[in-house]
């Protein structure tokens, strides 16, 4: 399994009703969605919008994606939503919170995939040895075509993950960061004095660190494609050690060295 994607199955009802290979979505139009619509068993709740969405497609068209690994799960639209698109060999998803999401549950046994997709639920994303012995059980030989970081949203266990799972992406595969630019979004929640993660620092560093490696280290990363939105990282053909591995030390800072201040 595994396929080239293609615009056959994919059917927009309106602006917020998705149809993908006869899986329905609900797909969000702002933050607020995200708490207000619920979602059911037969119109998953997908936490992307439209433009988001269509990013997804512009993104991926003519890939070929057998192996998928998805960092949050939330309410399991994002999961159903990557597997009904891409129909893949396997996709994993890993969640910080352990409560099962009933909605994907009942989309894994409608598809009858419960090989095909797996979800893995209290699992920290910054929880290195986690990770590892996730990717030992489930993709032991095989290199990832796609992962999706829609997890915490936080700097230091966002790099985590990525120093873990960027090294097991193949040649050309994608690794998109979500929600990059939260602490940057002008007049919204986030810049409250008082607003949620005050005290965290931006995911923008992790972003700029991704830059700086593709300028220092030739055939590591290959692309960086930036929106408001996300962070679309193609992995180039330099081969690395995943144990060990890290952005950080990807980079050169000579002379006047570019220390960001967000």
């Amino acid at each position: 399994m595994g396929f080239a994607l293609g615009m056959d199955g994919i059917h927009w009802h309106d602006t917020c009703h998705l149809e993908v290979n006869g899986t329905h979505f609900h797909v969000i139009e702002g933050l607020r969605d995200l708490i207000a619509v619920k979602g059911s068993a037969e119109r998953l709740l997908l936490g992307k919008t439209r433009p988001m969405v269509e990013r997804y497609l512009h993104a991926t068209a003519g890939r070929t994606i057998r192996h998928v690994f998805e960092l949050g799960i939330f309410k399991g639209g994002s999961a159903a939503f990557l597997h009904a698109l891409f129909q893949p060999r396997k996709l994993v998803a890993i969640d910080f919170k352990p409560r099962r999401s009933p909605h994907l549950d009942a989309y894994i046994e409608r598809q009858r995939c419960q090989g095909g997709l797996v979800p893995y639920y209290g699992v920290d994303q910054s929880d290195r040895p986690r990770l590892n012995e996730i990717l030992q059980r489930e993709f032991p030989a095989d290199e990832l075509d796609l992962v999706v970081d829609d997890a915490s949203h936080w700097l230091e266990e966002t790099k985590v993950s990525f120093d873990v799972l960027f090294p097991r992406l193949r040649a050309g595969g994608l690794y998109i960061i979500e929600d990059w630019s939260w602490a940057h979004a002008a007049q919204d929640v986030w810049q409250l004095p008082s607003g949620l993660w005050s005290d965290k620092s931006s995911l923008a560093h992790l972003v700029f660190e991704i830059v700086l490696a593709c300028a220092s280290t030739p055939g590591l990363v290959e692309q960086v494609v930036i929106d408001r939105d996300m962070a679309i990282v193609t992995r180039g053909e330099r081969r690395v050690e995943a144990p060990g591995f890290a952005i950080s030390a990807s980079y050169a800072t000579r002379g006047r060295a570019f220390h960001p201040t967000l």
